[in-house]
Order: structure tokens, then sequence, then C-alpha cells
């Protein structure tokens, strides 16, 4: 599985889980931690592998680095789905996306 792939992957189930805890928690239903939990693991496949990119990337300065770090933590899939279609597409070619 190529990073990017499993990038997706973890940001798909983040994504979905999410939405599920934020519904079932509303709704007052059981497990609603349960999935939020998930979601907040899930995050992680998609959040340290961005950030490694960001920080290893050297045309990136401290600002734009540390901007990026600061929105995967406080808005992490909103900047997740930002992240992928600017940082993907640019790094890795065409035939692995």
């Amino acid at each position: 599985m190529t990073k990017v792939k499993f990038y997706r992957i973890s940001l798909i189930i983040c994504i979905i889980f999410s939405i599920l805890g934020a519904d079932f928690k509303i709704q007052h239903y059981p497990y609603s931690q349960l999935l939020l939990g998930i979601a907040t693991v899930s995050s992680l496949g998609f959040i340290i592998p961005a950030l490694i990119d960001v920080f290893k990337n050297e045309s990136n300065g401290f600002v734009k680095k540390f901007a990026w770090l600061i929105c995967f933590i406080f808005f992490s899939w909103i900047t997740g789905l930002i992240y992928s279609k600017t940082y993907t597409k640019r790094n890795i070619p065409a035939r692995q996306i």
C-alpha cells in the first residue's frame, strides 16, 4: 500500500467516524465515544505522514510549517482534505495516485 493510499483511506475513515460520532452524540445514542475515539486514532494515520512531508520539504519556511502544524491539530480532517488536494498531486507521480 502506497503512502498516498494509506493517507486517503485513513482520512476517509476519520471523516466517516467523526460525522457518525457527532451524530450519535447529538442524538444521545450509545457508543458515540467509541466512534469519536476511532476517528481520533485514525486521524493519526494521516496527520503524522502529512506533517513529516511538510517538515521535510525545504522550500517551506518556518511560518508555513507552523501554520500546517496548528491547522492539523485543531482542524484535522478539514486540513487533511486541503493537504490532500495541494500536496499529494504535487509530490507524487500521477501513476501512483
